[in-house]
C-alpha cells in the first residue's frame, strides 16, 4: 500500500499502527483505523499478466466505478489497475554504532540510541547500488561484498568502483571463475569479472537492514527502498534491471528465481506508469523455476523515457527498439486486467480504514475498508443484518449482536430476518444494545487514532442522551 511515508505491506501498518495516508486519484486521505482478522475464509484472484489480491469475500473492489466484491467476481472478469502514488519525499537512512571497532554484539546495538549513532542517507546513489546487489551482488562470509558485472558494459564496472570507493571502500577488480553449469556465461566467453571488497561493517550493516541474510543476499525488495523518494526507487530499478535485465527484440525483461521480488517489481514498475506479464519457465542445469517480468514494446518505450538502463551499450540497444515502426500485432498498453484464476482458502487478513473516501490502494487495485458498516451501526444502536461470511462471520454473533444470512437462504432468508426485527421490539433492541456494547469494547480507546475519536465524537452528538458514558471516557483522553 501507498502511503505518504512510503509502500507497506498491510500486515505492518496494522501491527505497527502506522500513522500514514494513502492517495486515491491525486486526494491524500488520513488512515484513521486498523483491522486484523485470524484465518478467515478469503478469496484470491490473479489476473492474465500475473497482479492478485486476496481478501474475505465481502471485500470490496472499485471496478467501473462500482463497489463489487470478491465473492461476485468470475473468471474472464475484468478489473482496473491504479498506479500507487510515491508520496515519501524523506531520504531514508541506516544507523550503526560506528564510533564502536571492535566488539560490537547484538545487545549493543539494541541499546543505541538513534538518535546518537552515526547515519548514512540511503540517496539516489545508494539507491542504484542496493538495485546492483539485489541482481548480480554477493555477500561473502562475514567480510567480503562483491558484484558480477560484464567488463565489456565498462560504464558500469567504473560505476560499481566509484560507488564503492564513495563509500570509503577499497575495491578490486577480479576475472571470475568459471560456472561449469552455463555453457554461454559470460564466464565461459570470457568476460566475466568481479567488482569486489573486504568490509566487515558493511556485512553487519547489510544484515541489520535485511539487504542480506545468513546464507547470502535476500531477494526481497529492501522496506529502505519502499519507503525512499520515487528518485530513489527509480535508480534502483535502473540498478536491479543492469544487471538481471535483458533487452530482445519485442521488448525488455527481469529474471529472477524468486516470484515474490517479481511481483514487487511488477508493483514498482506500476507506480510509474508500466504494466508488466509474469511468466515461468524451469531452468534443467539449475534444477528450479525462474520468473520473467516481462515489459512489452509499449512498456519498453515508457521505460526508456522514464527509467532506462545505465549502461550505453543497453540504452542503444532499447532506443534501437523503441525507434521501430509499430507492427500490425502492435497493442497498447491497458490498465484493464481478466481474471484468469480464483482460489479459496483460509488466511490471516488486515484492513484499514481511510478518511473520508473510505478507500486504499493495493497492489495496484482500489480497495474498500470492510468493517465500516459495523462501527456505523453498533454506535447508532442499530440492528445490523448480513451475510455469513468474511468480516460479518468474524465479528457478529447470530442473534446476539446481529442476524446472519447463510448463503441457501438468499432472498426469502432476508425476507424472514427483516420480518423479525421489525415485529418484535425485544429483539430490536437486544440486539442494538448488544451490538452497541460489542463496538465500544473492541474500539475503544486503546485501539483508536486520534483521527477516528473525533468521528465517534461526532456520532454521539447526534445520538440520543445515553452515550454519557463513552462522552466521558473521550473526554479523559
Amino acid at each position: 500500500i501507498s502511503t505518504n511515508d512510503g509502500i507497506f505491506n498491510i500486515k505492518n501498518i496494522v501491527d505497527k499502527k502506522i500513522n500514514g495516508s494513502s492517495e486515491i486519484n491525486g486526494t491524500s486521505n488520513e488512515i484513521i483505523n486498523y483491522f486484523e482478522y485470524k484465518n478467515v475464509p478469503t478469496i484470491k484472484i490473479k489476473t492474465y499478466n500475473g497482479y492478485s489480491i486476496e481478501g474475505t469475500p465481502h471485500h470490496r473492489l472499485l471496478i467501473n466505478n462500482k463497489w463489487i466484491m470478491l465473492k461476485d467476481l468470475k473468471q474472464n472478469d475484468t478489473i482496473e489497475l491504479t498506479s500507487p502514488v510515491f508520496l515519501q519525499k524523506n531520504y531514508q537512512t541506516m544507523s550503526y554504532p560506528m564510533l564502536l571497532t571492535k566488539n560490537i554484539t547484538a545487545d549493543k546495538i539494541e541499546n543505541c540510541n538513534e538518535n546518537m549513532i552515526p547515519k548514512i542517507t540511503v540517496n539516489e546513489t545508494w539507491g542504484r547500488f542496493i538495485g546492483y546487489m539485489l541482481g548480480d551482488g554477493h555477500y561473502g562470509g562475514a567480510t567480503i561484498v562483491k558484484v558480477a558485472c560484464d567488463k565489456r558494459h565498462t560504464d558500469v564496472v567504473e560505476d560499481v568502483v566509484s560507488i564503492m570507493k564513495s563509500m570509503g571502500l577499497n575495491p578490486k577488480v577480479y576475472e571470475k571463475k568459471p560456472d561449469k553449469r552455463c555453457q554461454n556465461s559470460l564466464q565461459k566467453e570470457g568476460f566475466g569479472v568481479e567488482v569486489a571488497c573486504t568490509c566487515v561493517t558493511f556485512l553487519k550493516i547489510a544484515k541489520k537492514y535485511n539487504l542480506c541474510g545468513s546464507h547470502g543476499k535476500t531477494f526481497r525488495v529492501p522496506d529502505l527502498i519502499l519507503q525512499s523518494p520515487q528518485s530513489v526507487i527509480k535508480e534502483f530499478l535502473r540498478g536491479l534491471f543492469e544487471a538481471d535485465g535483458t533487452v530482445e527484440m519485442c521488448g525488455l525483461s527481469l529474471t529472477s528465481k524468486d516470484l515474490k521480488l517479481i511481483e514487487q517489481v511488477q508493483y514498482l514498475l506500476l507506480g510509474f506508469g508500466i504494466t508488466a506479464h509474469i511468466s515461468h519457465s524451469y531452468n534443467n542445469i539449475y534444477r528450479k523455476y525462474y520468473y520473467r517480468l516481462n515489459l512489452r514494446r509499449d512498456a519498453s518505450d515508457i521505460f526508456y523515457k522514464e527509467i532506462n538502463f545505465i549502461s550505453k551499450s543497453k540504452r542503444e540497444k532499447l532506443k534501437t527498439i523503441i525507434e521501430k515502426s509499430h507492427s500490425n500485432a502492435f497493442k497498447k498498453q491497458t490498465f484493464e486486467e481478466k481474471i484468469t484464476s480464483i482460489e479459496y482458502g483460509n488466511n490471516d487478513v488486515y484492513d484499514i480504514e481511510i478518511n473520508d473516501v473510505h478507500s486504499y490502494n493495493a497492489n495496484g487495485i482500489v480497495n474498500h475498508n470492510s468493517e465500516l458498516k459495523i462501527i456505523e451501526a453498533g454506535m447508532n444502536k442499530k440492528v445490523l443484518i448480513a451475510q455469513d461470511f468474511g468480516t460479518y462471520k468474524a465479528l457478529l454473533k447470530n442473534n446476539e449482536t446481529g442476524l446472519l444470512i447463510t448463503r441457501p437462504m438468499n432472498e426469502k432468508g432476508w425476507y424472514a430476518q427483516i420480518k423479525r426485527v421489525i415485529e418484535d421490539k425485544e429483539l430490536r433492541e437486544k440486539l442494538a444494545n448488544n451490538l452497541y456494547e460489542f463496538v465500544k469494547d473492541k474500539y475503544n480507546l486503546e485501539h483508536l487514532t486520534e483521527e477516528r475519536v473525533k468521528i465517534y465524537y461526532e456520532m454521539l452528538e447526534k445520538n440520543d442522551k445515553n452515550s454519557a458514558e463513552i462522552k466521558a471516557l473521550l473526554q479523559k483522553a
